[in-house]
């Protein structure tokens, strides 16, 4: 085997990383800070593992030396947790330029870039909503018991951070 593929098996075989090979993967750039990335993946992965269980995938994984983050799991689950890490990027981005924190260009632009991508989404889903009876548009709304308001949980990313 010559040093190339000895030094990326042993880049491979980090302490931890065992990802479940039997389901799909997809990746995700991290191109960002190093501090941003710590604060997004949290201590001991904490906010990782939050995020696999909320979301349903199996394993998520911040990979050095490809620079990306690897989500494995069921094809249905992995949109929700590749969703799940970009808000988590952009709260932690921003907050950390709201406290005059260094933080990159290349993460501000992102964040710029995000937040512009989320309105479009929001406008457009309020566009379509508009249409709508009003019970509809009410996020405590619950069909099954009309009449009867039903608490709002709100996005589990918001909470507490």
């Amino acid at each position: 085997m010559n040093q190339q593929n000895q030094n990326t098996q042993n880049m491979n075989q980090s302490p931890g990383y065992s990802p479940p090979q039997e389901y799909p993967m997809q990746t995700v750039p991290a191109d960002f800070d190093q501090a941003v990335l710590k604060q997004v993946i949290g201590r001991d992965g904490c906010y990782f593992k939050q995020i696999t269980q909320q979301t349903g995938v199996k394993y998520i994984w911040h990979r050095r030396d490809t620079n990306q983050v690897e989500i494995w799991g069921p094809q249905n689950c992995i949109p929700m947790a590749i969703s799940s890490i970009q808000y988590r990027l952009y709260l932690v981005i921003m907050k950390m330029v709201q406290n005059n924190q260094v933080v990159s260009q290349n993460s501000i632009n992102w964040m710029h870039q995000y937040h512009n991508w989320y309105q479009s989404m929001y406008q457009a889903q309020y566009m379509n909503l508009r249409s709508y009876p009003a019970q509809y548009m009410n996020p405590n709304f619950n069909s099954s018991n009309e009449g009867q308001m039903q608490p709002n949980y709100g996005n589990y990313n918001s909470q507490g951070r």
